[in-house]
């Protein structure tokens, strides 16, 4: 027998909390190898002996069947030693980034098929969980991602799941989440009623009309029955919440029924992220929960204290994050009891501590692709490889904030935060900053900032901090997702940003060259914006301020195109104040999306910037149905933006900022694009609105990012 060789693996990516060890364990069995693998802080390690053709076959699967998301292994010469066998060994720390965790997921199939199984011991079990799902990273306290570390230490395991947790054949081999209805967390409620007892009250306050806060995997959640008028509107009064609701479906079949599905939508309903996705939907409860807008955000029970509700309902339920006004989210139980109580009518609590709380994911089908509009629970955290030195921080925009950690090659996104204008936010942006670095181990040598000296996250900045462009940062964090060979040209849309020059940007049409240096290559010809913070909440006066019929006063140059638009969908007589954000905008979409015909139109471009002035007659002609309006619209801008980007020196062409959360426009672009030879990137993973941005600082910072020029 030829003498033993041993190799020595180190695994970064997301590979910890996927059954990653337990594949290895059964992998090298199979293959007769000796030697460990283990955890540790920046991914896991693993040490091999045996033949060279068995190592070679061992490397070889890992490669191609491990799970988990496996960014780089590498493989060294190890020294032969006397060993027994193969091992799962206690987990290590070691120096540098610790990316390694994946995010929480959504129940697999087998779990689902077990909760329904009257013969399985974890039948209609609310914690029911493996290595393939359960939560991760709101229940981990530290890395690397063991038991000891997570608020899974609380509970002891039985013998029946200490035999699961040992025998290499369970799926259940060395789960973190391990536990059953004998030694796990249970449902109750205030009143110290037993899971039955608890899971039966809620569900009567749900079918009497009542509301219902609901301690999840991840955070509370305030639900009542979505068949029920009356109780949705008390939530909304009690919750003083004005924008859309999403509602939690009891099945596909349901969902196929209420709203159109495709398949990239069912297959991100489907997915371990089980995310909040945004359908076209014409039902009774698109508008009772989305008004006018033509959408309906649904997911799919995601844990079993969700599909235990269901089980027993059957019926759709609105879901909205359980916090007051302005808030985050609350994930504890006594927070909950008493800044909840005038709320909701009961609760419907558990005894697994959380770590932190992680809003709902959302993501919306655009051209065939599931963008990304939260960075939520499933979804978050999101690990990038990016090779370039130093360490930062990006701190976000001001408005769906969230934060990303950026160390030698790896690139941290963080989930949402939330819009930092009230107290609590800011605390929890504040603890975020301090909590995540820790957490990833990510030494910080500065601060990204916005270059918005007003944004709470520019405030809050550490002396050590370096600004970046609002929109530069958009551009970068798509430039992160696809990596185009530069030049390539970027269009960054969205309301209001600071440009370098001291004016308001938004409707961007930037080129970088092969140094990453960029330029204006265009831009909308500008408007006056009327004073005021809250100038987004009155599209009408935006209207005004574009037909020059209104004194305003002290202003600002404006080049916005979230807020053109708005002021357009204002013009056309849509509506002249915003109840909740975009809320014209969005409506201006969907009646774009529904009408049959389109006014014809056209922008003209001017010096290259898109001069929106020959839309004005058309546009405020009441003579002409709405809805033809707002197409006609919307397949001008398309034209138009295509035309300008053909100026720049590449057929490449990326989207970034908040109004390509647009479905129309984006199809209408994409469409353009194809017919004039031109590529276009659409955004996936990094969202396109500010919850990308921290993303794109510290992307911008790592790359040298700069201006070509001066910019005027």
């Amino acid at each position: 027998m030829p003498n033993p060789e041993c190799r020595q693996l180190e695994v970064r990516g997301q590979v910890q909390g996927v059954g990653f060890r337990p594949f290895v364990f059964r992998l090298a069995q199979r293959l007769d190898l000796k030697g460990e693998v283990y955890n540790q802080s920046s991914g896991v390690a693993i040490t091999v002996q045996g033949s060279t053709l068995s190592l070679d076959q061992f490397v070889k699967e890992l490669r191609q069947e491990a799970p988990g998301v496996t960014q780089e292994i590498s493989v060294q010469i190890g020294s032969v030693m006397q060993r027994h066998g193969f091992q799962i060994a206690p987990s290590r720390s070691n120096p540098g980034v610790a990316s390694a965790l994946l995010a929480d997921q959504g129940i697999c199939a087998d779990c689902w098929r077990e909760f329904h199984d009257p013969k399985d011991r974890r039948y209609r079990y609310a914690f029911i969980g493996c290595t393939r799902c359960g939560p991760r990273f709101s229940i981990c306290e530290r890395l690397p991602y063991d038991r000891a570390n997570t608020s899974w230490k609380a509970f002891p395991l039985c013998e029946q799941c200490i035999k699961e947790h040992g025998d290499p054949a369970d799926r259940r081999f060395h789960a973190v989440g391990l536990c059953c209805p004998q030694c796990g967390p249970r449902l109750f409620n205030p009143q110290g009623a037993s899971a039955e007892g608890a899971l039966a009250q809620a569900c009567h306050t749900l079918v009497e009309g009542g509301i219902v806060a609901i301690k999840g995997s991840s955070g509370f959640h305030l639900m009542v029955d979505a068949g029920n008028a009356a109780a949705v509107q008390r939530l909304r009064q009690r919750k003083r919440r004005r924008k859309p609701l999403a509602l939690l479906a009891p099945s596909m079949a349901w969902i196929k029924t209420h709203a159109s599905v495709n398949a990239i939508e069912e297959a991100a309903l489907r997915s371990c992220a089980a995310p909040i996705v945004l359908l076209e939907s014409d039902s009774l409860e698109a508008e009772l929960l989305a008004p006018k807008l033509g959408l309906l955000g649904v997911m799919l029970p995601y844990n079993g204290i969700q599909l235990a509700l269901q089980e027993r309902l059957k019926r759709p339920l609105v879901v909205t994050s359980a916090n007051e006004s302005g808030a985050p989210l609350i994930f504890e139980n006594q927070q909950a009891l008493s800044r909840l109580n005038e709320i909701a009518d009961t609760f419907l609590l558990h005894d697994l501590s959380l770590v932190r709380g992680l809003d709902d994911p959302v993501q919306r089908c655009m051209a065939d692709r599931a963008v990304t509009l939260r960075l939520g629970r499933g979804l978050a955290p999101q690990i990038h490889t990016l090779d370039a030195p130093g360490s930062s921080l990006g701190c976000g925009a001001h408005l769906k904030n969230s934060l990303a950690l950026h160390d030698g090659h790896t690139l941290v996104a963080g989930p949402y935060i939330g819009d930092l204008d009230g107290a609590p936010t800011r605390q929890r942006y504040r603890a975020a900053k301090r909590e995540l670095p820790e957490f990833f181990r990510m030494p910080i040598d500065e601060e990204i900032t916005d270059l918005h000296p007003d944004y709470a996250s520019t405030i809050d900045a550490d002396y050590r901090s370096h600004a970046v462009p609002h929109h530069v940062a958009h551009a970068m964090a798509a430039w992160l997702e696809h990596r185009p060979a530069p030049p390539f040209t970027v269009l960054a849309w969205d309301g209001i940003g600071l440009g370098p020059d001291g004016s308001i940007w938004g409707g961007e049409c930037l080129v970088f060259d092969a140094e990453l240096h960029w330029h204006r290559l265009g831009s909308i010809r500008r408007f006056r914006l009327p004073p005021g913070e809250a100038i987004s909440r009155y599209p009408g006066k935006i209207a005004r301020a574009l037909i020059g019929e209104q004194n305003i006063g002290a202003t600002m140059d404006c080049s916005s195109m979230g807020r053109l638009i708005e002021g357009m969908a204002a013009l056309a007589g849509l509506r002249d104040i915003n109840r909740f954000e975009a809320q014209a905008a969005m409506e201006w979409e969907a009646l774009a999306a529904r009408a049959c015909a389109a006014t014809p139109m056209d922008l003209s471009l001017t010096d290259g910037d898109l001069d929106w002035r020959p839309l004005l007659e058309l546009i405020s002609d009441k003579s002409l149905d709405l809805g033809a309006r707002a197409r006609g619209f919307h397949m001008a801008l398309a034209r138009a933006a295509i035309r300008q980007c053909a100026l720049g020196p590449d057929k490449r062409v990326l989207l970034s900022g908040g109004v390509f959360q647009n479905r129309l426009l984006v199809e209408l672009l994409a469409l353009e694009a194809r017919s004039k030879g031109m590529t276009l990137y659409l955004p996936h993973k990094v969202p396109p609105n500010d919850g990308g941005v921290a993303l794109g600082q510290c992307t911008a910072r790592a790359m040298r990012v700069q201006p070509a020029e001066r910019v005027a």
